[in-house]
């Protein structure tokens, strides 16, 4: 995608600008090329520049360039009358370098889409399939920038599974781990495919609702409560949710505020009866960074 940003060895380049930049530099050394003898070859700066292109731009430039690289070593040679010397010596060592430029190409895209799937992972619970803490973290950050950017209101749902320990104590681990996993699926199938999920410990959840505000995210978050209760009874498991919910229709100042937040919420709730969803608004006085909170249930 010609507007997506991707990233080589720490400094990060869009397809919009890598690709002109690309262009400028093969002109360069397609033109010094043309002014050195052609007993100085140029093909390692050709191979780096098709290297470059494949890295941030797709094999699919990346093969242009090599052709394009190529193409202008061949027409250079026969200017300068070197395919005249060795016929086959000609067509053979521009073959191999072709060849080369093909090979880089390939091997770049391989490892370019393994360095993506390691970065994902990276930021992805390995159990549930739902971000981790770093995931959710950087995901929470873009949604902050969203909501300074164009002011509309988002929520967080703090989910945090009741007496799933008696689930770990009875059935053992390996259970608890499906229980998890269920739970996890029940939420992506109920819920907006903006919405984020993330597991962020032992049996506790969050979910980012973006550009929710209460109503929406009390219709939304009460529905999700009712799957999930319906998930553990198909699996008599004795399991409860309580959670909680911070509408916020101003900005914290960090992520950090936000669940710490929600997270307050749902001890409330936690500290009550369980089995229950409690909402509050972030609401930031004048002069003072600290919420001020009106609960309902």
């Amino acid at each position: 995608m010609l507007n997506k940003v991707r990233q080589f060895n720490g400094f990060a380049l869009s397809d919009r600008v890598a690709l002109p930049l690309a262009l400028m530099l093969f002109c360069w050394i397609a033109a010094l090329d043309w002014v050195t003898s052609y007993e100085l070859s140029l093909n390692p700066f050709y191979l780096i520049l098709v290297g470059l292109v494949t890295w941030n731009c797709g094999w699919r430039w990346g093969l242009l360039f090599a052709f394009l690289s190529i193409v202008s070593q061949v027409l250079i040679s026969f200017t300068a009358g070197q395919h005249a010397v060795k016929p086959l010596h000609f067509y053979v060592v521009n073959f191999n370098k072709f060849f080369s430029d093909v090979v880089v190409v390939l091997l770049l895209a391989r490892l370019k889409i393994l360095h993506e799937r390691e970065k994902s992972s990276a930021r992805v619970d390995f159990l549930t399939g739902a971000l981790n803490n770093k995931g959710f973290y950087e995901a929470l950050g873009v949604e902050l920038a969203r909501h300074r950017r164009e002011g509309a209101s988002f929520s967080v749902a703090y989910v945090d599974c009741d007496d799933f320990k008696a689930i770990n104590d009875r059935f053992g681990h390996k259970m608890g781990d499906v229980l998890l996993a269920q739970a996890v699926d029940t939420m992506r199938s109920h819920l907006r495919r903006t919405d984020i999920i993330a597991r962020l410990g032992g049996d506790e959840f969050a979910v980012v609702l973006p550009q929710t505000d209460e109503q929406t995210a009390a219709r939304i978050i009460g529905k999700l409560r009712q799957e999930l209760d319906l998930a553990m009874a198909r699996r008599e498991w004795r399991v409860t949710f309580s959670i909680g919910v911070g509408i916020f229709p101003v900005a914290p100042r960090s992520e950090d505020d936000v669940i710490a937040f929600a997270d307050q919420i749902m001890y409330r709730v936690k500290s009550a009866n369980k089995n229950d969803v409690a909402y509050d608004t972030f609401v930031v006085t004048e002069g003072d960074a600290a919420p001020a909170v009106e609960s309902r249930r």
